[in-house]
């Protein structure tokens, strides 16, 4: 079995339980852990448990803390990483396989019944390596020996409904992925639900109080977008929401531009964004310059300066710029997507398909998708 981080136990226990679920480890098995959340609780092998507020989740990962923790049926869900089985009488039982990141956290969960690699719905191919990879795991699948791919399973024994569940009621769906989130305080996991290897809806749903807000952001901007009607531009249509969780239909086309080059629909569709809700203010009334100050800020006197000396000259640099400007001059203001790049859109003939809207903004300098599109393109892309 491969080594299990502290973080991937709080992102199970998200995912099956929920974000106030908590968490119980064998004390034979809770030294392999650092950095364990609050939310974790250690138990021996005659302890009792007791009222939690929230749902309780037990880990299993050997057999001695199977036969220790003889207490599993006071638990909501257990999760069993050995080879040991609880009895089935007491709870619904599924398999979930899963993959590694290269640091030996986990990156994607599914269940091993999918028929279909649902994981491969969070790959926009515009590279080479992303493009083979789903080549080959579409092999693997078609082939019949799909459990090659992953890194380890485990099982997962329930007296209830997972808690994801909540927000996917009125979905059909009969296969799904999770691909578990970037670390940081932004982390989010990421569900495709769909059935006969065609995804028909994404699920976000907050790991962390910041990852909540940025979801929220989300379902108001694509609400005040989609009473726009942009032209040349399909954004996703939201199909349910909770307070923590967001679902929305798939808007990647069936046919579509794989070059990640700054076009002539990129400008459309960024000019079409703009002029949706553009005006003129002083520049140190924004929300916008707040940011910019916060930003500052943070790169000269919180990021340690030894970290990436190199950029000690670039922040000064940008300090003096931003200094020099009249900010009580007005300035053309207008919504920016905010993360608008070729890995959260489409391009097809049918216009820009575009997705992930969470750090959106309402007052951005006119034109400041393109700024963002062409800078990352270089630097993440072409290095």
């Amino acid at each position: 079995m491969k080594t299990i981080s502290g973080n991937d136990l709080n992102i199970l226990a998200t995912i099956f339980a929920g974000s106030s679920a908590n968490i119980f480890l064998a004390k034979s098995e809770a030294n392999q852990f650092t950095n364990l959340s609050d939310n974790v609780h250690i138990i021996g092998t005659t302890e009792v448990i007791g009222t939690y507020e929230g749902k309780k989740i037990l880990f299993l990962f050997n057999a001695g803390a199977y036969h220790a923790c003889r207490c599993h049926f006071s638990f909501d869900y257990v999760i069993v990483f050995g080879k040991e089985s609880l009895k089935k009488h007491e709870f619904d039982l599924a398999t979930f396989n899963y993959i590694n990141n290269a640091d030996g956290t986990m990156r994607w969960v599914y269940p091993q019944a999918n028929k279909s690699p649902m994981h491969l719905a969070f790959y926009n191919s515009i590279q080479l390596k992303a493009f083979t990879y789903k080549a080959v795991t579409s092999a693997a699948y078609a082939l019949g020996c799909k459990s090659v791919l992953a890194d380890g399973k485990f099982k997962v024994y329930t007296k209830g409904k997972y808690e994801f569940e909540n927000a996917t009621r009125s979905i059909f769906y009969s296969d799904y992925a999770v691909f578990t989130g970037t670390v940081g305080p932004n982390r989010k996991c990421l569900f495709a639900l769909g059935k006969k290897n065609k995804v028909n809806s994404f699920l976000k749903l907050g790991i962390t109080s910041t990852s909540v807000q940025l979801i929220e952001n989300e379902k108001m901007a694509i609400s005040a977008m989609q009473s726009k009607l942009l032209q040349g531009i399909i954004i996703p249509k939201v199909q349910s929401t909770t307070k923590e969780a967001l679902v929305m239909d798939n808007i990647k086309p069936s046919q579509r531009k794989r070059s990640s080059a700054f076009s002539e629909a990129h400008a459309q569709a960024a000019l079409a964004i703009v002029k949706s809700n553009m005006i003129s203010e002083r520049i140190e009334q924004t929300d916008f310059d707040e940011q910019l100050k916060n930003n500052l800020f943070h790169l000269q006197h919180v990021r340690p300066m030894n970290a990436m000396p190199y950029l000690n000259d670039t922040v000064s640099q940008l300090r003096e710029i931003y200094q020099s400007l009249d900010r009580s001059e007005n300035a053309i203001f207008s919504v920016a997507h905010g993360d608008f790049t070729p890995w959260n859109m489409y391009v097809a003939n049918t216009g820009v398909h575009l997705y992930d809207w969470e750090l959106s903004k309402t007052t951005a300098p006119a034109l400041f998708d393109v700024f963002h599109y062409v800078f990352q393109e270089q630097v993440l892309l072409k290095h």
